[in-house]
Formats: C-alpha cells, structure tokens, sequence
C-alpha cells in the first residue's frame, strides 16, 4: 500500500505487528489449549517457555509484516474467490443511499430566498464529510467492503483533487515529503494494522478452535493433570461455540475499527498530497508557472506515463532545472570550497 514497511523493533512494528501477535498467542494458548501460561511450580521450564513464547509472537508478527499487502487486499475484497465480494451489493446499497439522502438535504424546497436551518446545514455537512472519508468519489470504484472502501477514498482524493494517480504517484511523492511527516504516516497506518491484524488472528483463532476440538491428542497438552491430579477435559461443544462466536465478534470489531483507523490514515495521506505535491511538481522540472487546469492536465499525463510505462504521454521536464536543488547548492559550495578562497 503507502509507505515503506515498518522497520523491525520500531514503534510502528511494535504496535501494528507484534501486539496483535502476542495477544493472539495468549489467548490460542491459554484459552484455546488449555496451557497454564502462569503456572509458578516450575520457574526454569516456565522461563524456557517464555523465551520460546517471545521469540515465536515476533516471527508471528514478521510474518505479519511481510503478508501485510494480500491481507490487506483481502479485507479491502480484491481477488475473484474472496467471500468478501458478496458483500458488494450492500456497499452498492449504503452508497446510494447516502447520495440519496444528500441530494435530498439540498433539494430546493420551492422557496428560493429560504435560507437553510442550522440542522440542515450540520446534516449536510454530515453527510458529506461521511461521503469523502467513506467512499471513492465514483460508484464504479467501489469494493466490496467498508474498509475496502475506506482505502478507496483517500486514493481517489489525490485523483479527484490534482489529477494524480496516487498508487504509482506515491512512491515519487515521498521524495518531497519530510522525514518527520513520514514517520506520523507511518503512525496513523500503523493503528490501522494493528486492527487489521487482529481481524485477521481472530478469523485464524476459529480453525484452531475447531482443531483443538476434533483432534484433541494432536494439541499438546489438550489434557493435562490438574492441581487436584484430575484429567481435565478436551474442549466441549459448549467451548467450542462460544470461542467461535467471541472470535466472530473479536473479527467484527476489528474491521470495523480498521475501517475508521483508515479514515485517519487516509487524513494524513491527503494532507500529504495538498502540501508537498507542488514541491513534486518542482523536483520533477514541471513548468512552475502553470495554472489548475494546466497542472491537472499534467499530472494526469505523468499518471498514465508512470503507470503504463509510456514515455509519449509524459510532460515535457526542464532538466536543465536541478531535481534537487538544495543537494546539489551544497555540492557546488563543496566544490568551491570556502567563501572568499580562491
């Protein structure tokens, strides 16, 4: 998606990716498996344990990492097998319908001198704040799931907006974008990773359930000699549906959480694009002296050229204009050694 992939030990990986790991762990282990995570009897296998726990929640949380992009697909409802296109229909449904009750907000109301009441004005301005942050800007790219959807609105801003296709546009932008502002990027995607991730554990969790279930003598420790030297049982029925429907609900949440982690990730994804693409449009020696429409025209020109690999639609560059002027002012000063030398 956007940004460079969370680095190993940072906050971002911390908080997206090992978290969610290690919380999964706990619960698989100690619910699901019957293991006795804080048993005190015997403090050197218990210490072996946890470094083993430790070291596999951080492999888990790699393997997140690197899986990041198809679960996330996966959730936004790409692929022609995802059961989640069966919900495309009702995104269909929720979208018109909130142009609908828009378009209806400012319908004309046969007074043309009426001036709109403070709760219609809030219901507008509701409704339409609600249609940005939740929806692209055409029916025809909708995806079959809220979050899906979510992504789809701060993607299509850069588009709608300067005429940028940010998806291969992206990877030039941060060329202009600070450092400091990068990492707050990375931040706010890695909240919405964070539920992402859990979404996709707590889905992962029922197969386990199901698992420890039928086939109870391959779980190590499925039973086990309590402190009162009884054999505890394997899972039950019972158990069995009540991890299953907390794990539903678990799956549930945490969509939905994703989808409004994305709203705020997608904020600093277009503040990115309103303040640094004229320094892009600079480093990459456009005309500066072109007005909106001319910019809009060449963006989406540098759009498809990028994307389609075509180097007849891309707009003419100055070269003769540095790309990065302030790299190479502090080479030339390097070169011409201090002032007043000769």
């Amino acid at each position: 998606m956007f940004g460079e992939l969370p680095k190993i030990f940072d906050r971002s990986f911390i908080i997206g990716y090992l978290l969610p790991s290690a919380s999964c762990l706990v619960f698989s282990l100690g619910i699901i498996h019957r293991r006795d995570l804080l048993n005190p009897t015997d403090m050197s296998g218990n210490l072996s344990e946890g470094v083993a726990f430790l070291i596999f929640a951080f492999v888990l949380g790699v393997v997140l990492l690197a899986a990041n992009r198809p679960i996330t697909r996966f959730l936004e409802g790409y692929g022609r097998l995802n059961p989640v296109r069966i919900l495309a229909p009702l995104q269909r449904v929720r979208f018109r319908r909130l142009q609908k009750t828009l378009s209806d907000a400012y319908r004309d109301d046969g007074d043309a001198n009426a001036v709109a009441s403070d709760e219609v004005r809030a219901l507008r301005r509701r409704l339409s704040v609600r249609l940005a942050e939740y929806f692209p800007d055409d029916e025809r790219l909708l995806l079959p799931s809220r979050f899906g959807n979510a992504v789809r609105a701060f993607e299509s801003y850069p588009r709608a907006m300067y005429g940028l296709d940010i998806i291969e546009g992206w990877t030039r932008l941060v060329a202009a974008i600070p450092e400091k502002y990068l990492r707050k990027v990375d931040t706010a995607k890695a909240e919405a990773d964070l539920w992402l991730n859990v979404w996709f554990l707590g889905v992962l969790t029922i197969p386990d359930a199901i698992a420890a279930w039928y086939w109870p003598d391959l779980v190590s420790n499925a039973t086990r000699t309590g402190a009162a030297g009884m054999v505890s049982a394997p899972l039950s029925l019972w158990f069995l549906t009540g991890t299953i429907v907390a794990a539903v609900t678990v799956a549930l949440f945490a969509s939905r959480m994703a989808t409004n982690a994305a709203v705020e990730w997608g904020s600093m994804v277009k503040a990115a694009t309103d303040v640094f693409l004229p320094a892009l449009y600079d480093k990459l020696g456009f005309d500066g002296g072109s007005g909106n429409e001319a910019a809009r025209r060449r963006w989406g020109a540098f759009s498809q050229a990028i994307t389609f690999r075509r180097p007849d639609v891309m707009p003419e560059r100055n070269w003769g204009r540095s790309v990065v002027p302030e790299r190479l002012a502090a080479e030339e000063d390097t070169k011409s050694g201090p002032k007043g030398a000769p």
